[in-house]
């Protein structure tokens, strides 16, 4: 459940501010605060929520960086997936944690694509070759001591 949340939380938002010319930031509060009714509904639980709320702020990606919507999905569902493993136990802050598993999320998919030549036109900010994503990356995964 998490993984679809955090997919559909990225894809929802991510559409809403491409296709309809939506602001980005009012279709993020407009993906945010249905999951949190969905929440408030019972329809999804808790984590589920945290995971597309983090997806929602992937979906937020400029589109001078976007390599394509099918890269934006899996950061979506690195995110979702990073969220059910250890989100909950990953700094105290609640806009901390969601804000770190976007950047992470980001980060894999974006080297990835990078890695495997799905890069496209897309210019990766900044174009490093990869090693300060995954020098910065391991530093939020430290679990509190």
């Amino acid at each position: 459940m998490d993984v679809a949340t955090g997919v559909v939380g990225t894809i929802a938002t991510f559409l809403l501010a491409r296709d309809p010319g939506v602001q980005p930031v009012l279709a993020a509060s407009l993906v945010l605060v249905s999951l949190g009714v969905a929440q408030s509904l019972r329809i999804i639980d808790f984590r589920a929520t945290c995971a597309g709320f983090s997806g929602g702020l992937i979906g937020l990606i400029g589109p001078s960086i976007t390599v394509s919507w099918w890269w934006v999905a899996l950061s979506g569902a690195i995110a979702g997936t990073l969220w059910s493993m250890v989100g909950p136990s990953v700094m105290p802050a609640f806009g901390g944690r969601i804000g770190l598993m976007a950047f992470m999320a980001s980060a894999v998919s974006y080297q990835i694509a990078d890695f495997l030549g799905g890069r496209g036109n897309a210019a990766l900010l900044p174009p490093t070759g990869g090693l300060p994503t995954w020098v910065v990356v391991p530093v939020g995964c430290r679990a509190p001591s």
